[in-house]
């Protein structure tokens, strides 16, 4: 088991990920808004002819991307809210060849609840219906203001901001392990 503090530059991400490959599994963390975001600033650290190769490297080993943003709860402290990007099939092919066209890592996110992924609006949306967080929130996108609206639920503001880095702080953990 490795344990890289964060992965900031080239170097680190390139033992992180030939670790990975040899079968030791590497936890790290990568400050990115979320699972999608933490593969682009993966992939984006190595020069634009090695990027292909980046990608096909790390949907061949990574097991989970896990997204961590920390909201306020009603009654004051806060409360993780995670996302969750796990290796299936379909992400280690929207990985590889990139995001496109009916193609992005939210939708399979979004879609793979039976295989354990969530995603962050999906969650936020758990957590203002069961009051554990206001719906008033900044970092409550108007995708999920429209639903809690349109449901019923009170307290919900007409227009919401997108994220806000004022909202809460935000890190992402990567984890890759073996085959």
């Amino acid at each position: 088991v490795i344990l890289v503090g964060e992965m900031r530059d080239r170097e680190t991400i390139e033992i992180a990920l030939t670790a990975a490959e040899t079968g030791h599994l590497v936890f790290s963390t990568l400050h990115t808004i979320d699972a999608s975001k933490t593969v682009d600033r993966i992939v984006g650290t190595f020069e634009a002819g090695d990027q292909q190769a980046v990608r096909t490297r790390l949907a061949a080993c990574f097991r989970y991307f896990i997204s961590q943003r920390l909201v306020p709860k009603n009654g004051g402290g806060r409360v993780a809210v995670l996302e969750m990007l796990k290796s299936t099939m379909r992400t280690r092919e929207y990985i590889e060849k990139g995001d496109g066209e009916g193609r992005s890592l939210l939708d399979a996110m979004r879609d793979g609840e039976l295989d354990g992924m969530q995603h962050f609006d999906g969650e936020l949306e758990k957590l203002v219906r069961g009051g554990i967080v206001s719906a008033s929130l900044p970092c409550i996108s108007s995708r999920i203001s429209r639903t809690l609206r349109n449901s019923g639920v009170p307290g919900v503001l007409d227009a919401t901001a997108s994220l806000s880095s004022s909202c809460f702080p935000r890190s992402s953990c990567a984890s890759s392990c073996r085959r």
